[in-house]
């Protein structure tokens, strides 16, 4: 039988000159039950009219069935399209291969070669769609050189499966599925497995058990599974330590002296969120008025679990020189910050910062005020 088209009128001419068969209705039954449009290629019929190159100058189409303008078409063998050599060197040509519907005397749909125009630069021939008189359904662009080889790009359309299922633009395509056909186990499979990108400023959209789910473009970034851990980045997270104990408490935080050394002191657990990088900073207020001087203070750690010496992981920065803050300003000793890099999830952390007022470079004859620590570590996210 190879190529034929359906429901011309009957005794006049082309497919329709005699009346059409039992076999003839089953053939349209099975390209209708595999469209749900009038319009493109069937997507669940035979070899879906796939291209091929066998050899020079030859355009391969497989066997198939279409609706073109509502004509029912199928083809149930092998139709190789000669595709003429360009002309003019350095020339190549770009030819087009289309299901064309002709009404007329002619009365059939039938694969057609359209001829492009030979160029150093061709571009594709234009189509027709022109119900009643001439309709071309797209199928192949047909690059041709000098030599006769031939390149072929895929302009087919499958017939729609309708909005209603959940495709964004309604519209099947071998880009879009392996083997052209939708089912419930590749929507779930391209969701769950191979991740949904959103693009080109259209919205996803998904009907599940009539349950209708949008969302917007550009948002969706998950691949290979759903939500897991290692998707999501780890983040830092800070919180305060209050200094407890120093000599004498004013709104500023405890009182440490310039004549002898005075501490504050704190503790905390380990973050049960803690990944890595545990760092411990000093805070502290400067005396009212303005001061050029300099105090020392001395940042000590000490991290241990149940059962362990508490000094068994100890981080002392020794005696270090910093420009004391004035006029009630808080610094961050940010050059006194300890790293706790043996810190684990649930150890103690005690805490001890100390003015060594009585060291010859801690020029500063007046109290400054030790407030606490800031705690900041990486967290898992």
């Amino acid at each position: 039988m190879t190529q034929k088209s359906y429901w011309w009128n009957t005794g006049v001419a082309g497919d329709g000159s005699a009346t059409y068969t039992e076999a003839d209705l089953s053939v349209v039954a099975k390209v209708l039950a595999a469209c749900l449009d009038d319009e493109g290629v069937a997507p669940a019929y035979l070899n879906q009219l796939a291209g091929s190159v066998p050899g020079a100058n030859t355009a391969r189409i497989a066997t198939g069935g279409a609706l073109v303008d509502g004509k029912p078409y199928s083809n149930d063998a092998n139709v190789d399209v000669n595709i003429p050599s360009a002309v003019g060197g350095g020339n190549t040509r770009i030819d087009r291969i289309v299901l064309r519907a002709s009404w007329g005397a002619t009365r059939t749909v039938r694969l057609t070669r359209i001829a492009g125009t030979d160029a150093a630069s061709p571009t594709a021939p234009a189509i027709t769609q022109t119900p009643g008189t001439t309709y071309d359904l797209m199928l192949y662009q047909a690059l041709v050189n000098t030599s006769g080889t031939v390149t072929l790009t895929d302009e087919r359309v499958f017939a729609r499966v309708g909005a209603s299922d959940g495709l964004a633009d309604a519209i099947v395509t071998t880009a879009k599925l392996a083997d052209n056909a939708v089912t419930a186990a590749k929507i779930a499979a391209a969701v769950a497995g191979n991740g949904l990108a959103g693009g080109g400023g259209a919205a996803l959209s998904v009907n599940v058990d009539g349950v209708g789910i949008e969302i917007a473009a550009d948002t969706l970034q998950l691949k290979d599974g759903g939500v897991t851990a290692a998707k999501i980045a780890n983040r830092t997270r800070k919180f305060f330590v209050q200094g407890l104990m120093g000599s004498g408490w004013f709104a500023q935080g405890f009182t440490l002296g310039p004549s002898t050394t005075d501490s504050i002191y704190g503790a905390f657990l380990v973050p049960q969120d803690f990944v890595s990088t545990l760092v411990v900073t000093p805070v502290i207020v400067g005396p009212t008025g303005a001061s050029a001087n300099n105090c020392v203070f001395r940042n000590d750690a000490r991290a241990f679990t149940d059962g362990e010496a508490y000094n068994v992981d100890e981080y002392d920065t020794g005696n270090v020189t910093v420009a004391c803050p004035a006029n009630n300003t808080t610094k961050h000793l940010s050059t006194l910050a300890q790293t706790l890099t043996n810190a684990a999830v649930g150890e103690q952390v005690q805490l001890q910062l100390d003015r060594v007022g009585g060291n010859a470079s801690d020029t500063f004859a007046g109290n400054v005020y030790g407030v606490g620590w800031i705690v900041s570590y990486t967290a898992d996210s």
